[in-house]
């Protein structure tokens, strides 16, 4: 089994059970190849198999119900029903019960890729240091979410993270393709989203991200007075790549829903499970968080902080998960997640090598060989 094999077992699964956008699927192919972290943000399929058999130790550390495909690109803004701005992460397609050390070590990881890459002026031992005591003072403390007027040091930090109206508009056209046939479902669950004073327009699929890549995506821009426009997105559900390699059949179940009820944020009003669709306002409004966009070392560490804090936010709201994650914490060697992440890190480039020789392969996507990161079991319905 290498990535190569764990992608046309993935690939052909999702075939089975939705409608596949298969420029996008070629697309991602390509993404995949440019670099090894856009491997990594591509293939989580592949890490849920690794993961495990790799680190044996934390993959048996108390579950939680997690974020799963976490990284440092998965965190940004947006503003609540106060109009109050909010911090935290911002993709939850890959939610799944699964060992709190998954969500750590993963952000971990992809913190070294992006500290490489950008040369940034930070120690690996400072940023694990940032996140894992953010990340243990939170949970000890129930959890506390991150209103931005609260917490000065991190709101100028992100005070530049968005885009103009007219630039956010343009690159957004980038992304779309007009479509004229939509889901009923999908179109009404998207128009009960919009204000009643803007008008529907255009429908597009969006051609964006990574791992999704593949999966149906629908935007809807509906213009309103003095051209204000509001823009909805609609994404299909699955259930996590985590339950499908790691799991019995009975656990395979979109679990989205369950984690942001339970999570200890302030949510945005306009992220929604509909019907087995992501449903989600896109707007200049709210920003990402990037770490590559800060040069000083104790803004890195703040912001590390931050995700160190909002992960355990997610990780807080699972049933009496906190004392049990203290108590495995406290038994954890002091540098237990920079060499985990390691670990990982060197495993991914070792993928990506891999994965750039036979790239070709993985985009025919012949017959899966014998072996198989999914179980052979029932498939699972789209909209489950």
């Amino acid at each position: 089994m290498n990535i190569i094999k764990a992608t046309q077992d993935y690939e052909q699964w999702l075939a089975r059970v939705a409608p596949v956008v298969a420029v996008d699927l070629q697309h991602k192919h390509d993404i995949m190849g440019a670099s090894a972290f856009s491997l990594f943000r591509g293939s989580y399929y592949w890490w849920c198999y690794r993961f495990p058999r790799a680190l044996p130790a934390l993959a048996t550390a108390p579950q939680i119900l997690g974020v799963g495909d976490l990284h440092c690109e998965n965190f940004g803004t947006w503003s609540d029903r106060k109009g109050r701005e909010i911090f935290g992460i911002n993709d939850f397609d890959e939610v799944s019960l699964l060992p709190y050390t998954n969500d750590l070590v993963r952000l971990m990881t992809s913190v070294i890729f992006t500290v490489r890459k950008y040369n940034l002026p930070l120690e690996v031992e400072e940023a694990q240091e940032a996140i894992v005591s953010a990340y243990r003072e939170t949970i000890s403390s129930g959890g506390s979410p991150l209103v931005l007027d609260k917490s000065p040091s991190l709101s100028a930090l992100l005070k530049d993270n968005k885009k103009s109206p007219a630039r956010y508009f343009k690159s957004l056209q980038k992304q779309c393709v007009p479509v004229d046939e939509v889901p009923r479902k999908v179109r009404r669950s998207v128009l009960s989203m919009i204000p009643p004073n803007h008008k529907e327009g255009q429908w597009y699929h969006r051609q964006s991200g990574c791992g999704s890549l593949g999966r149906p995506r629908f935007v809807q821009i509906a213009s309103g007075a003095n051209e204000s426009r509001v823009v909805r997105e609609a994404k299909l559900l699955l259930p996590s790549a985590w339950t499908l390699v790691n799991s019995e059949w009975k656990g395979r179940r979109i679990l989205i829903s369950r984690v942001l009820k339970r999570a200890v944020r302030v949510a945005d009003p306009y992220f929604r499970n509909k019907h087995g669709w992501l449903v989600r306002r896109l707007s200049p409004e709210g920003g990402k968080a990037r770490l590559q966009s800060l040069s000083e070392k104790t803004q890195l560490l703040t912001l590390l902080a931050a995700m160190g804090q909002e992960t355990a936010n997610i990780h807080s709201g699972h049933p009496k998960a906190g004392a049990l994650i203290l108590k495995d914490l406290k038994a954890r060697p002091a540098n237990w997640l920079s060499q985990a992440a390691f670990a990982m890190h060197e495993l991914v480039l070792r993928d990506f090598e891999v994965w750039r020789n036979g790239m070709q392969v993985a985009q025919d996507l012949p017959e899966v060989p014998s072996g198989s990161i999914i179980p052979d079991v029932p498939d699972v319905p789209s909209a489950a």
